[in-house]
């Protein structure tokens, strides 16, 4: 959260995940070990980031909680993944864009807020008409 103050967090493949002009970076946890998923199948392996001894896939830094991962490394990742997204957004005409999506979030937000709504008071009506057939019976 340090290293990208204004990045959004969000729920995207089933797991917490922060955005920032495009995926930054996610996290997760198995049975038998964490996962730092860099949301890029190309930067680990053209970083230059020192990941000798470190358990790495095409995009995941896996670790125990016994031996996290350095925070020194994370900060890097995160930095380096914001300058990558940055790069991309202006490259394709980014204010525009930045704005749709800022829009676009913003109106998930409203209607997911408004289906909440609509389900609790779809609830509250079924439970009250349930009571009142319960109470009617004889």
């Amino acid at each position: 959260r340090k290293a990208a103050p204004k990045a959004e967090e969000i729920m995207s493949y089933g797991i917490p995940s922060y955005r920032q002009d495009g995926m930054l970076v996610g996290f997760g946890a198995a049975t038998r070990h964490c996962a730092f998923y860099v949301m890029s199948g190309s930067y680990l392996s053209g970083s230059g980031l020192d990941l000798a001894g470190l358990d790495t896939s095409k995009g995941t830094l896996r670790f125990t909680p016994d031996h996290p991962l350095p925070k020194a490394l994370v900060i890097a990742i995160v930095r380096d993944r914001m300058r990558e997204n940055a790069a991309r957004m202006a490259a394709k005409g980014g204010a525009k864009k930045a704005a749709k999506n800022s829009a676009r979030t913003s109106t998930k937000k409203r209607s997911s807020s408004i289906a909440k709504k609509a389900a609790r008071k779809a609830v509250t009506r079924s439970s009250s008409s349930t009571a009142k057939r319960r109470s009617s019976r004889p």
